[in-house]
Protein backbone atom coordinates (compact mmCIF):
# COMPACT_ATOMS: atom_id res chain seq x y z
CA UNK A 1 0.00 0.00 0.00
CA UNK A 2 1.33 3.42 -1.00
CA UNK A 3 2.11 6.24 1.26
CA UNK A 4 -1.00 8.97 0.49
CA UNK A 5 -1.63 12.05 1.56
CA UNK A 6 -3.17 13.49 4.57
CA UNK A 7 -7.05 13.32 4.49
CA UNK A 8 -8.63 16.70 3.83
CA UNK A 9 -11.98 16.00 4.25
CA UNK A 10 -14.26 12.70 5.75
CA UNK A 11 -14.90 11.86 2.69
CA UNK A 12 -11.18 11.58 1.70
CA UNK A 13 -10.27 9.67 5.21
CA UNK A 14 -13.61 7.30 4.82
CA UNK A 15 -11.91 6.20 1.45
CA UNK A 16 -8.26 5.88 2.61
CA UNK A 17 -9.78 3.77 5.99
CA UNK A 18 -11.37 0.88 3.64
CA UNK A 19 -8.48 0.91 1.31
CA UNK A 20 -6.57 0.18 4.06
CA UNK A 21 -8.75 -2.25 5.62
CA UNK A 22 -8.74 -3.89 2.34
CA UNK A 23 -4.77 -4.12 2.04
CA UNK A 24 -4.74 -5.27 5.20
CA UNK A 25 -7.30 -7.91 5.12
CA UNK A 26 -6.92 -9.26 1.31
CA UNK A 27 -2.67 -8.20 0.93
CA UNK A 28 -0.70 -7.82 3.71
CA UNK A 29 0.80 -11.63 4.10
CA UNK A 30 2.04 -12.06 7.83
CA UNK A 31 4.96 -14.67 8.74
CA UNK A 32 2.73 -15.04 11.68
CA UNK A 33 0.21 -15.97 10.11
CA UNK A 34 2.74 -18.83 8.17
CA UNK A 35 2.72 -16.63 5.23
CA UNK A 36 -1.08 -16.00 4.79
CA UNK A 37 -3.68 -12.92 4.44
CA UNK A 38 -5.93 -12.51 7.41
CA UNK A 39 -8.70 -13.65 5.07
CA UNK A 40 -6.85 -16.78 4.02
CA UNK A 41 -6.22 -17.76 7.38
CA UNK A 42 -9.33 -17.45 8.97
CA UNK A 43 -10.96 -19.78 6.08
CA UNK A 44 -8.17 -22.02 6.98
CA UNK A 45 -9.27 -21.83 10.55
CA UNK A 46 -12.68 -22.11 9.68
CA UNK A 47 -12.09 -25.79 8.40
Amino acid sequence: MNHQAKAMTLAELEVQVKQGINYFTTKFISIKRNDLTVAEYYEQQAI
